[in-house]
């Protein structure tokens, strides 16, 4: 999909597809799409996906623009089906670093006894760690 910003930049979408054997899918299209405007506007790309019966929780990255690369931060959207996902963090990100530019993004949510969550953080001085969180049911 090219991007109003001009030819050859691209937003970046979250697509699902689907397998019953882990080998031959089948394309069921966009399933989050950059927001019109705000702080998700270039990128809205699924990290991990947490299934609590009856709501999947997405954790996404976003960014505001192609500049944000590698600066992303973590939005949150919710739904009943993986199809029809809605946003939660429509006027910010739900994580962000402490450290300038507030970059949390890749989170990955594992179910196992607790919660656990990784992802990547911006340190102080510019360079990303990966860290890992455990929360509570």
């Amino acid at each position: 999909m090219q991007h109003e910003n001009g030819p050859g930049l691209m937003s970046v979408h979250t697509g699902l597809a689907v397998s019953t054997d882990g080998v031959h899918f089948q394309w069921k299209g966009d399933i989050l799409s950059p927001s019109e405007q705000g702080w998700d506007c270039y990128a809205a790309r699924i990290a991990s996906v947490l299934y609590v019966p009856p709501f999947f929780t997405a954790f996404y990255d976003g960014s505001a623009s192609v500049a944000q690369n590698y600066e992303e931060r973590t939005g949150l959207a919710m739904g009943t089906d993986l199809r029809h996902l809605e946003r939660v963090t429509v006027d910010g990100p739900i994580l962000v670093s402490a450290n300038a530019p507030g970059t949390l993004r890749y989170i990955d949510a594992l179910p196992f006894r607790d919660e656990i969550y990784y992802y990547e953080y911006v340190r102080a001085d510019g360079s990303h760690e990966l860290r890992l969180n455990r929360v509570r049911w």
